[in-house]
């Protein structure tokens, strides 16, 4: 089932897991043909890797009334009294669970890596020469979460100098075009750990997602 918008729906969603509301996810997959946005964002539901709620059109459905002189007054059935509500979804912990797995992917050591402008390429993280045109965001990026981490005071030092040394680890990594899979995997773990930084490692796994 591995495709880059299905990841991009699941990584989307994980940054409100646990809020209990569902979230509009339409908009993610961009413009992409309305039936194959149906059909993606059905088979996570399908999949049961997310709960889903929208995808339809409410109003009043058309209809005729005569006025007994052989006139009929049309109501309903027009944009005036029709609304389409967009699909919304909310993470499972089957979801939660299948798109990390997805993203480690540490006995294939492939990860979907935004590559050569927008267009999306397999390539293998552990190989020099993966060039990351995204590079100074994805950086900048590190760097906040480094001191988002400094600056937090829930966790002890041993694990705060353990998580900052996982993502000097990374931004070295990727100034050298070479992000590995093992530190990758570290930083979603990581990322996991550590509540005040799980939505920044979601918003930078996008990155390197290319979303």
């Amino acid at each position: 089932m591995t495709n880059n918008n299905y990841l991009k729906i699941l990584l989307y969603l994980k940054q409100f897991e646990g809020d209990g509301k569902f979230h509009e996810i339409e908009s993610v997959l961009g413009d992409i043909d309305p039936k194959e946005k149906r059909e993606i964002i059905e088979e996570l539901a399908r999949e049961d890797l997310i709960y889903l709620d929208g995808g339809r059109t409410t109003g009043l459905p058309l209809m005729g009334f005569g006025d007994g002189r052989g006139n009929i007054k049309w109501i309903g059935g027009n944009d005036e009294n029709s609304k389409y509500i967009p699909f919304s979804g909310k993470l499972k912990f089957k979801g939660s669970k299948y798109l990390k797995e997805e993203l480690e992917m540490e006995d294939k050591g492939k990860y979907n890596i935004k590559v050569e402008g927008n267009s999306t390429a397999n390539v293998i993280i552990s190989s020099p020469g993966a060039t990351i045109n995204n590079k100074t965001e994805i950086i900048d990026k590190v760097k906040h979460i480094i001191e988002t981490i400094k600056n937090d005071n829930t966790i002890n030092e041993t694990e705060k100098q353990d998580a900052v040394n996982t993502f000097t680890q990374l931004e070295s990594e990727i100034q050298a075009d070479n992000p590995k899979s093992v530190t990758i995997d570290k930083v979603l773990t990581v990322g996991a750990k550590i509540a005040s930084i799980g939505s920044l490692v979601v918003a930078l796994t996008r990155l390197l997602l290319g979303h």
